[in-house]
This record gives C-alpha cells, sequence and structure tokens, in this order.
C-alpha cells in the first residue's frame, strides 16, 4: 500500500517538472507518451525500480549555488548564492533535458534515458554543468559579501 503511494507521489513528481520543462510547443499527449516509453526503457535497462533511479540522478545533479548579476558602483559582479531545495530540482531537470536534447540519439525517451543513467553514475554533460556552475560560484565567493 505504501509503495503505491510513494510511486504516485514520484510520479506526480516527475510528470509536474519534466514534462513542462519538455514541453515547449505540442500537445501534452505526445509528451507523456514520450516520457512514459522512458520510464519504461529505464525499467528494461537497470532492471531496478526507474523511479528510484530517476530521483537519484535528479539528486547527483542538483547544484548547492549559483551565480546571479549584481550591479555595484556601476560594475556588473557574479555574486554566488544558495540555492533552496525547489529551485535545485528545477535546475537538475533542466540540465537533464536540456543536455538530452542535445545528444546524437534519434528517439527523444532513449536521450533522455541515457542522459539520465549518466548523471545516475556521476558522468555525462549534466554533471559537467553543474561541477562548472560550482567552479564559477568559488572563483566569484569574494563577491559574496554583496548579496543581499
Amino acid at each position: 500500500m505504501t509503495k503505491k503511494l510513494f510511486n504516485r507521489e514520484l510520479v506526480n513528481f516527475l510528470f509536474l517538472y519534466c514534462l513542462k520543462s519538455l514541453i515547449k510547443k505540442g500537445s501534452k499527449i505526445k509528451y507523456f507518451a514520450v516520457f512514459s516509453q522512458f520510464i519504461s526503457l529505464v525499467k528494461r535497462m537497470t532492471k531496478k525500480d526507474p523511479f528510484l533511479i530517476i530521483l537519484k540522478s535528479i539528486e547527483n545533479v542538483e547544484p548547492f549555488c549559483e551565480v546571479k548579476n549584481l550591479k555595484i558602483r556601476g560594475l556588473v559582479h557574479k555574486v554566488p548564492v544558495a540555492v533552496y531545495p525547489k529551485r535545485q530540482k528545477y535546475l537538475a531537470i533542466k540540465f537533464l533535458i536540456m543536455n538530452s536534447k542535445m545528444r546524437n540519439e534519434k528517439k527523444l525517451h532513449k536521450r533522455l534515458t541515457l542522459e539520465f543513467l549518466d548523471a545516475f553514475v556521476f558522468t555525462g554533460n549534466s554533471m559537467k554543468n553543474c561541477i562548472e556552475l560550482h567552479k564559477i560560484a568559488e572563483t566569484n565567493k569574494i563577491f559574496a559579501q554583496f548579496k543581499n
């Protein structure tokens, strides 16, 4: 009983964030079919619960800080700012979907699957984006005193 409730909450979470970021134009039904193919492909490739793998890959890509442009005395500085948990999940999903769309495979569900599995094992372009964001924040930590 609790497992079904747990999976329903996961499906709602993934549907809310992933599908909204996937859909730029087109129908929701088409992208829901792509999303269900993506979940079944993850299950076939890993032989584990796909929702746990997807959540773990999102958790691996979550950035803990980001940089915001702040104008100080006429100069624009990149100021590192801590990220709230909801924004962390949004940025992680944004990285994963953006980088999966840039992959070379033909089908979107295949690209999504491979990008999420790469993030699950701490490789791939999404992890590079997250690490690069942390490096930018590290180099600009001098300006952290200016944040509001």
